[in-house]
């Protein structure tokens, strides 16, 4: 088959140093037996390309024996599929793995996607830049579905997961223990991108109902919407009463006194839970 060129609509930037994705198959296969403890899981691969990671972390999953039930490469691009199908075919254990429907080539949209069929979910991938929204809000809407994951995000993304001053970074960090990893120089890449990259890391903590997770963003994004304002100036007076009836404390009362912008986010979750 003659070489694919990328595709720049579908954000295709290929790893091409295998040091690098053995790496991160590595921290996948340390956090599945770190965090699940021999269950037997769904893999779900986001963008699998050629399979440069899909394949590397397969063979690590066998070697390591790795129980999985299913593990899906999620790929759009029909050239790609493809280049899958004939490395399956190509590799006798993969295609016994295929045979057997523990491995599947699923040719829909990732956000097309419903993640609630799926139980002790692992997603991983080097997410294409254009989906990283979708991906990001997936991942916070079926956190009940999801056991870890393990994701190769813009750097510039992974710094704003960090900051903890947005509603989807407080979200985030509310469902999830983060582990942040190493970065990627673009030179690592075919073509290059114009930005670094950063492997992150999600283990879930505690699980939350999609309502309270709409319920806590409409509340977060009302606050950060007016972050340089007084906590007592952007609640309204239903919200703030309902508050001081139910803490009646210094505390809570200092806390409204102060700006959005200078609220430690565990404070905006103890005034969120008062108002739900």
């Amino acid at each position: 088959m003659l070489p694919i060129r990328q595709r720049k609509s579908l954000g295709q930037h290929f790893i091409n140093d295998p040091n690098i994705i053995s790496n991160i198959s590595s921290i996948i296969i340390n956090k599945i037996q770190e965090k699940l403890n021999n269950t037997f899981i769904t893999i779900l691969e986001i963008g699998s390309s050629y399979g440069i990671l899909s394949f590397n972390l397969l063979d690590q999953l066998i070697s390591n024996d790795i129980p999985f039930n299913l593990f899906i490469l999620n790929e759009i691009d029909y050239r790609l599929i493809k280049k899958l199908e004939l490395k399956i075919e190509e590799n006798n254990k993969f295609n016994e793995l295929f045979l057997d429907k523990k491995l599947q080539i699923m040719n829909i949209p990732f956000e097309k996607i419903d993640l609630s069929q799926f139980k002790e979910l692992v997603l991983v991938g080097n997410i294409p830049f254009y989906i990283t929204g979708i991906v990001l809000r997936k991942i916070i809407d079926y956190n009940q579905n999801l056991k870890l994951i393990v994701l190769n995000l813009q750097k510039e993304v992974v710094d704003k997961i960090k900051s903890l001053n947005s509603a989807q970074s407080i979200v985030l960090n509310t469902i999830y223990d983060i582990d942040y990893h190493f970065i990627i120089h673009p030179k690592y890449y075919t073509p290059k991108p114009k930005v670094f990259s950063q492997i992150i890391s999600f283990n879930k903590k505690q699980e939350f109902s999609r309502d309270y997770i709409n319920k806590l963003y409409k509340f977060l994004d009302k606050i950060y919407k007016n972050k340089n304002k007084k906590l007592l100036n952007i609640l309204n007076y239903k919200e703030l009463n309902k508050i001081k009836n139910l803490a009646n404390d210094d505390k809570i009362n200092l806390i409204l006194k102060k700006r959005a912008n200078n609220l430690d986010f565990k404070e905006l979750l103890i005034l969120f839970d008062y108002l739900i």
